[in-house]
This record gives C-alpha cells, sequence and structure tokens, in this order.
C-alpha cells in the first residue's frame, strides 16, 4: 500500500510512491506518524539508489538527534521493521523526494520543540497535525492555513482553545487582520483584543466569536466607544463606575477579593479601595476589573492583564509593572513613580498621569526660630524700667520720651 506523510502544519507532504509494505509489518491500528517517518527512511536506504544513500543516511542521522522521548521510539521501530517488506518504486526522483519532505517534517518538528512559545507551561504541540493519528491537546502550537492566516497558541482536543494569536493572511477575507485572545471550541470566547487593517481596534468580551459584552472600541480617527455589545451589535454606552472628583461609597467584593487571592484572577470584578500593598500579583487576569482607589503600592504585576481596568486614583506607586498589559485601562488620579508612567504610556493606558505623584517625607519640617527684632520704643521701656522708673507715672513717660529723642 502506497505510504504517505501526513499533513504537517497546514499543508500535505505525500512521499513517493516507492515503498510498498507487507501487511505482516504494519498492523495500521498502532501505526504513528513517527514510525511512518522511520519506515519511509528505511524504504529509501534499501533502495540503495546510486548518489542518493549519503543523503538518506544524513538525513536518518538528524531525525535521530532531533527527536525525543516517545516520538524517537516510535521512529525507530519504523525504522526496524522492514525485515519482510516488498520493495517498489525505487526510482531516485522518488528517492530524492522522500528525503526532502523527511527534512521538512524535522524542520517543523524542530521549530515546535526548541522556538515555540509555550504559553501557561504548556508542552509544544507534535510536528504534524492530523486528527486521528496525532490530534493537537494540551499543548502550544503553530498551524498555518492555505490562505496564509496563522494561528499560534493553545490547542485542546484539536481546537484552539485558550490563549492564542490569529493573524489573518493575503488571501483572507480578513488580511490584515489580527485577533489576540480566548478561544474555546475554536472560536474567540472570553477576553481579546481584535485590530483591523483600517486601524479600529475593539478590546473587551467575546461570545461564540462575536463582540459579546463590555469593552472599548477605538476608531482609527481617535474616536472611542465605550459600552456593552451583544451579539456583535453595539447595545448602549457605559458610564464609568467613578470619577476623579467624586470618590466612591462602594468597597470592594469580599468574594472577588478571595477568589483572587485563591486563583490569582478575577476579570470584571469589584475590588475598589482594596489594599493589595505589596502582593505578589505575577500573571494576574484581571482585565476589565475595578481597582478605584486600590492600594496597590509596591505590588508585583508583572506579566498582569488589566486590559479596560479602572484604576482611578490607586495607588501604585513602586509597583513593578514590567509586561503589564494595560491596554484600554483608565488610570485617572493614579498614583504612580516615573518608571511607572513610561510603562503604562507603553501598554496603551488611557488618562495616565502627566508627572509622577509626589511621595511626602515622612519626618515633618521644622521651622526655624527667628527672634523678633525689638522696636526703639520697647528697648527704651526697658531702659526706662531698669533705671529704676515705675511704669505707669509721669517721670517714667519722660524717661522714654528723652531716649527716644
Amino acid at each position: 500500500m502506497r505510504k504517505i506523510l501526513p499533513v504537517l502544519m497546514g499543508f500535505t507532504l505525500l512521499l513517493l510512491p516507492g515503498h510498498v509494505w507487507g501487511q505482516s509489518v504494519i498492523d495500521r491500528r498502532h501505526e504513528s506518524l513517527m514510525f511512518e517517518l522511520g519506515g519511509n527512511l528505511m524504504w529509501a536506504e534499501l533502495c540503495n539508489v546510486s548518489e542518493t544513500r549519503d543523503l538518506v543516511l544524513k538525513v536518518q542521522s538528524r531525525a535521530e538527534s532531533i527527536l525525543t522521548g516517545r516520538d524517537l521510539d516510535e521512529y525507530e521501530e519504523g525504522l526496524g521493521k522492514h525485515a519482510s517488506a516488498r520493495m517498489a518504486g525505487c526510482e531516485k526522483g522518488a528517492v530524492l523526494n522522500t528525503v526532502r519532505n523527511a527534512n521538512q517534517f524535522l524542520d517543523r518538528y524542530k521549530i515546535n520543540k526548541e522556538s515555540v512559545q509555550k504559553l501557561g507551561g504548556l508542552p509544544p504541540c507534535p510536528p504534524a497535525r492530523h486528527p486521528k493519528k496525532s490530534p493537537w491537546s494540551e499543548c502550544f502550537g503553530t498551524f498555518t492555513f492555505a490562505d496564509g492566516t496563522k494561528y499560534v497558541g493553545e490547542f485542546k482536543n484539536d481546537k484552539y482553545h485558550g490563549q492564542g494569536t490569529f493573524t489573518f493572511g493575503p488571501k483572507s477575507k480578513w488580511a490584515g487582520d489580527k485577533y489576540v485572545g480566548e478561544h474555546r471550541d475554536n472560536k474567540r470566547n472570553g477576553q481579546g483584543t481584535y485590530t483591523f487593517a483600517n486601524g479600529d481596534k475593539y478590546v473587551g468580551e467575546w461570545k461564540d466569536g462575536k463582540k459579546h459584552g463590555q469593552a472599548t472600541y477605538t476608531f482609527a480617527n481617535g474616536k472611542i466607544t465605550e459600552g456593552i455589545w451583544a451579539d456583535d451589535k453595539f447595545l448602549s454606552a457605559r458610564k464609568p463606575p467613578s470619577t476623579v472628583t467624586a470618590k466612591k461609597t462602594a468597597t470592594y467584593n469580599p468574594e472577588h477579593l478571595k477568589k483572587l487571592r485563591e486563583t490569582n484572577s478575577c476579570p470584571h470584578c469589584n475590588l475598589q479601595e482594596v489594599n493589595l500593598r505589596g502582593a505578589d500579583l505575577r500573571g494576574a487576569r484581571l482585565w476589565g476589573a475595578d481597582l478605584s482607589y486600590a492600594n496597590l503600592y509596591g505590588a508585583n504585576l508583572q506579566g498582569a492583564n488589566l486590559q479596560t481596568a479602572y484604576l482611578i486614583k490607586a495607588n501604585l506607586y513602586g509597583a513593578n509593572l514590567q509586561g503589564i498589559d494595560l491596554i484600554g485601562a483608565d488610570l485617572a488620579g493614579a498614583k504612580l513613580d516615573p518608571e511607572g508612567i513610561k510603562i503604562a504610556k507603553a501598554s496603551g493606558a488611557t488618562n495616565i498621569p502627566s508627572s509622577p505623584a509626589v511621595v511626602k517625607n515622612s519626618t515633618p519640617k521644622v521651622s526655624p526660630i527667628v527672634k523678633k527684632k525689638k522696636s526703639p520704643l520697647d528697648r527704651a521701656k526697658e531702659q526706662c524700667a531698669e533705671i529704676g522708673f515705675t511704669k505707669g507715672t509721669e517721670k517714667f513717660g519722660d524717661c522714654v520720651m528723652k531716649l527716644l529723642n
């Protein structure tokens, strides 16, 4: 039966008709992609076609240096099960094509193994994606479509599921658009940012691939619409939960604070006036949360997601904001140090204070004691009193007048 090297990252790599395996050698119910790779390369070696042997041995050696673990075991099993195989189609062109396709397979495997960012600690996906032989699940990988669209992110049950980035290709209906955010069952679900080719940007919630929930839409001309969406349609404007001029009377929700402490995640939660001074909130998921008047002095917010969050008059002085996502976040009246202002501007926040907060010295300033200078009249009265004249008498008055004159 004719062998086929599997679908590899969005395109199919066909091994040439070359080899015909005996049914006694392969039980297709247990056949894997790595087994096929080993079997194909062993077929190419056994063909022993002139001027191809060194190339075949080189790609076999490369496979052994790149593949690891179970992948390597299955590959070597494929190499070894050749004793009862019938050989056919051993033309030079067929062997060279097999070598080329094997190298492409190994290139993709190496990219996934060494270069792909493993978001959330997930392992890289296998080099080839096949719905039955090698479905992608609980892994992080890259898949490229025929129109040039590329998805880089998390997979589950062979579907886009979790955090990921879609960059639409030049032949796509949405060419030039880009989505960065959460997915569930192959659709945009959760929090995400969609940037249109014309410069418009939607930052907010999604449901089943549609704009749905609280969000901010920024047009290319600078106009901003903030409010509630449902089924891709704008419903109503949303007023900010607090203002700079009037402090809110409401306080944080204890259940929301508990959730944040237990899971490091609380999107759209009410955390107004909460005291998180010095808290470790690295990687926290707090998009859309209301942290107005919160005390985050010295907190570690490295890599946290606070898209569209309310940080009005929050104390962020001394906080670690490296890698933070503040797209659409409101920082009106917030207390920031110089580094914090710099990061906030680079992170897409709004209403950023123009100057850093002034931290008052804890030691009160003591005013120096300055002795009051005496007037000539006062000095004259003192001298007359020292001479012995009694204040209030005529002689005391004459003495003072003489001294002044």
